[in-house]
């Protein structure tokens, strides 16, 4: 009987010794599958580590489910909160911590569930639920690596809430630990940003861009650029002519050149502003940052284009915008290149055609001479149309005229047209002020007639494909296009 009851108990030790082995197995491949995805986000190949993340979190999560007592769930809650971290998923990782602080039985165990708790609590958007939890943990004895983790944490908690100081010094500390971190200099840098420091702001950008970095910081680098360009634009121009020639990808270097041609078009330097589009199109050709040169550059030109033959080279400039590129840039360079194609539809169209064609040159390409001159086109083709004064008082409306043909009506002329042939018209009489006019059928009829007129070249125009222009059918807009200076096209 001894013996049996003995066999029995080796027979019980063996199988909780081989679950437990199958246990630890588990807890090791979850753990090896989170530092492979650990490393593979670092190095920049952010879906295959939060694919990686994803099986050590499934595989944990397994083991505090079967196993919610044994000595290795700790281990695998700390492993969940930190892999959900790493993939921005803070609800989860809460979850974990606050599991782990429940069963937490040593002090430095506690502290340690705060700090994870800190920083889940801190990307779910409380700030000051978070500052106690992370000042917590930092009590403590946290490795070099977590403790630059809960400094940039703690410190960006106490910029939100405008402890600017505080902050300040949590950034320090952990760039003392961690010189080449991007993303606490990123945080300084909003910072300063913050406290009005722009020229402080701007040496903590040019120290970040000053080193290569990994395709997730330089996205985060490319919004610090952005916010950098809205709140303090002159600070930001020559901070982003160093980012423009530094070890970065060359399609974000591109987008950075694109950012400051903006800044300094906005400043009133057109023509250093294109050169700035055009060294972007040089720099990454066939990438993001290459197409967001082209649909800058297009957009500058537009702003002169008066002719067809001119939007037809400014349309040949975008088709290069197109080659292998991909997001939000390249979608604008379509974008525009669909307008350009439907306007060189519509003004084979005639008639109407003309003053569709100027309101998508005016709307969607924001090109205001070119509008001009398909408003007055029709004006010209239908001096007696009803839609003659409407067409008119579009042109008018664009600005002051600057920009066209030479022999082109001026405003005054257009004016004085207005009074001297359209005075009758219900689009004249609706612009005095005259209420009956303006509430009389026929305004309402006129309008009803175009819109309806106008849907129906645009359906067509949609449903037809790019079309060139031949040179004969350019000639439509008469010799103005000989008086213009053609405008070049980038190589």
């Amino acid at each position: 009987m001894l013996g049996r009851r003995a066999s029995r108990g080796l027979l019980v030790a063996g199988l909780l010794a081989v679950a437990g082995c199958a246990y630890f197995n588990a807890l090791y491949n979850a753990n090896r599958l989170y530092e492979q995805g650990r490393k593979e986000i670092r190095s920049g190949n952010e879906s295959a580590g939060r694919a990686a993340l994803a099986r050590s979190i499934e595989k944990a999560q397994r083991l505090v489910e079967r196993r919610p007592r044994s000595r290795w769930a700790d281990d695998a809650l700390r492993l969940i909160a930190r892999a959900r971290l790493l993939r921005r998923e803070p609800a989860g990782a809460a979850l974990a911590a606050e599991s782990l602080a429940v069963r937490a039985e040593s002090e430095e165990a506690r502290l340690e569930a705060a700090g994870l708790l800190g920083r889940a609590t801190l990307l779910l958007g409380s700030p000051a639920r978070a500052d106690p939890l992370l000042t917590a943990a930092l009590s403590g004895k946290p490795s070099r690596e977590t403790r630059v983790e809960l400094l940039h944490a703690r410190g960006t908690a106490r910029r939100l809430q405008r402890r600017l100081d505080e902050a300040q010094a949590d950034f320090a500390e952990g760039l003392r630990l961690a010189p080449g971190d991007a993303e606490i200099r990123l945080a300084r840098f909003y910072l300063f940003l913050d406290a009005g420091r722009a020229d402080s702001a701007g040496a903590e950008f040019t120290r970040v861009v000053a080193r290569p970095r990994r395709p997730t910081v330089e996205e985060q680098i490319l919004a610090a650029a952005d916010s950098f360009a809205v709140r303090a634009p002159e600070a930001a121009r020559p901070a982003l002519a160093v980012a423009g020639s530094g070890p970065l990808r060359n399609s974000t270097r591109a987008r950075l050149v694109v950012l400051r041609g903006r800044l300094t078009q906005a400043a009133g330097d057109p023509d250093s502003a294109r050169a700035d589009y055009e060294r972007a199109t040089a720099i990454a050709p066939g990438t993001e940052g290459a197409a967001a040169g082209y649909a800058a550059l297009a957009r500058l030109l537009l702003e002169d284009v008066a002719s067809l033959d001119a939007l037809v080279q400014v349309r040949e400039l975008l088709r290069r915008g197109t080659t292998g590129a991909a997001g939000g840039a390249a979608s604008d360079v379509h974008t525009l290149s669909s307008a350009i194609d439907r306007i060189l539809q519509l003004s084979q169209a005639g008639d109407v055609g003309w003053i569709a064609a100027g309101e998508l040159a005016r709307d969607a390409l924001r090109a205001p001479a070119l509008a001009r001159t398909f408003f007055l086109r029709y004006v010209q083709e239908a001096p007696e149309g009803v839609w003659a004064p409407k067409a008119i008082l579009a042109a008018l409306a664009l600005a002051p005229y600057h920009s066209g043909s030479p022999g082109d009506p001026g405003d005054e002329d257009l004016r004085g047209r207005l009074v001297a042939q359209y005075s009758q018209s219900p689009y004249v009489a609706a612009l005095r002020g005259d209420t009956e006019a303006a509430m009389d059928t026929s305004f309402a009829m006129a309008e009803l007639a175009l819109q309806q007129r106008i849907q129906q070249l645009l359906r067509g125009a949609a449903g037809r494909g790019p079309r060139r222009v031949s040179p004969v059918e350019e000639d439509t807009l008469g010799d103005a296009r000989e008086r213009r200076r053609p405008l070049p096209v980038p190589p």
